[in-house]
């Protein structure tokens, strides 16, 4: 059986599709196929359908990026796992995602770019 995708652990038992900005869950083979799929454990199928019900994860707009510590002046600016210099990044060009604490704690133990700033949870 094929591992789950998003915690990379447990056996994946859902086909996972976002159909209008709304997470779907069907059985593999009974998914939509015209849409791109992952596949998922229930752990993660709950989580999904959590955050979601919270409104994350969700994209920041420019205004909400600017809200955020100045990055490019202190080489970090709060931002943990850096692989490259980050100072030459705008906010206008990265991608930069609100998600739950356990997605943000996810992201860092796989060594992806994360800040937590204020009590909210951010990835990139």
């Amino acid at each position: 059986m094929p591992t789950c995708q998003k915690c990379k652990s447990q056996e994946a038992i859902y086909a996972a599709q976002i159909i209008n900005e709304e997470p779907i869950f069907s059985l593999p083979g009974s998914h939509i196929k015209a849409f791109p799929v992952g596949e998922v454990c229930d752990d993660c199928r709950i989580e999904i359908k959590e955050d979601h019900a919270n409104g994350l994860p969700h994209p920041l707009t420019a205004e909400e990026m600017f809200n955020l510590p100045d990055w490019w002046k202190d080489n970090r600016g709060g931002w943990e796992n850096p692989k490259v210099d980050i100072r030459n990044y705008r906010p206008s060009i990265c991608f930069i995602w609100e998600v739950s604490e356990k997605s943000y704690h996810r992201w860092k133990s796989d060594g992806g770019l994360c800040q937590e700033y204020q009590n909210r949870f951010y990835i990139a």
